[in-house]
């Protein structure tokens, strides 16, 4: 069961699945992207189309809310779980809640619904730069992992706070006192991608020979920092020697240039012994399918 309550154009909604799932039919600019998004927010509490929280407020009204109830096991007869998120554009607070239980943070709701998206625009992984495939893997590993989430969230505010040190020029030792936490938090990170690419590396190389009918492709971790070992201490050793290798150049550019905001997952086309990537070298049509 799905309600909606001035989420885009689609009004007050009160709308049931049958377990044999459904088609959305009808003219452009209805609102069937809109039921999608709105589906999909309850994973996430973000839009999958990038769009600003306030947007999602049907124009002219001030609230959003949108609540969600599912089954999760296969005869449909278990307990239901409800989720349902909400947005004030006037006072710009969120509201999400479990069962009618406000969790302590956000994010420790993210993922009680799962939805997965598959759109046009996501050929924008193949085709755009790291930030774009990095943002894939946050996502995947928020709604998978636990703790990834925290451990992220904890990373960004830890360079955040490193690179605001070095453009108000505050001293070495006010600098360097966020590479124990970002190396730290750098390392879970790192340690969650790497897995993660490991897992599903023979299963994406199986899927793309089976849709292409032809031909093979990979996937691979590249970190910016190297590792050689890849157990958490190991890779919390490999990103405090980087801050120590890189402190001249970041300190020159202002900047922090080593960690996992510079990683990247390389998508690759396989001929033989050789790998080329995709980005560079692959046609439309292999880019689809990868």
């Amino acid at each position: 069961m799905l309600k909606l309550r001035l989420f885009r154009n689609l009004g007050d909604q009160e709308l049931s699945f049958p377990p044999e799932g459904v088609a959305v039919i009808g003219a452009n600019a209805q609102g069937k992207s809109n039921l999608l998004e709105a589906i999909y927010y309850l994973e996430t509490f973000r839009s999958f189309r990038g769009a600003r929280v306030e947007h999602l407020i049907a124009f002219g009204e001030d609230v959003f809310r949108v609540t969600g109830q599912m089954v999760s096991d296969n005869d449909g007869k278990g307990a239901p779980t409800e989720v349902a998120a909400a947005y004030e554009g006037s006072s710009r607070r969120r509201k999400v809640t479990i069962d009618g239980t406000e969790p302590e943070r956000i994010g420790d709701a993210i993922g009680r619904l799962g939805a997965v998206i598959f759109a046009p625009a996501d050929v924008g992984i193949v085709n755009e730069g790291p930030v774009r495939r990095r943002r894939f893997l946050d996502v995947a590993l928020s709604l998978n992992e636990k703790g990834y989430l925290a451990a992220l969230q904890s990373f960004r505010h830890a360079l955040s706070q490193r690179n605001a040190a070095f453009r108000s020029g505050q001293p070495e030792a006010v600098v360097r006192a966020w590479d124990e936490p970002l190396a730290r938090s750098s390392a879970t990170v790192m340690k969650a991608r790497q897995r993660w690419v490991s897992e599903w590396r023979d299963r994406f190389r199986g899927y793309y020979e089976e849709v292409s009918g032809g031909g093979s492709a990979t996937m691979t971790y590249v970190p910016k920092v190297p590792v050689d070992d890849w157990d958490e201490d190991g890779i919390y050793g490999a990103c405090r020697n980087a801050l120590d290798v890189r402190w001249a150049a970041d300190l020159r550019r202002q900047n922090t240039s080593a960690g996992p905001h510079r990683d990247e997952l390389m998508l690759a086309l396989v001929d033989g012994h050789s790998e080329v990537e995709v980005r560079e070298f692959g046609s439309g049509g292999q880019r689809r399918t990868v």
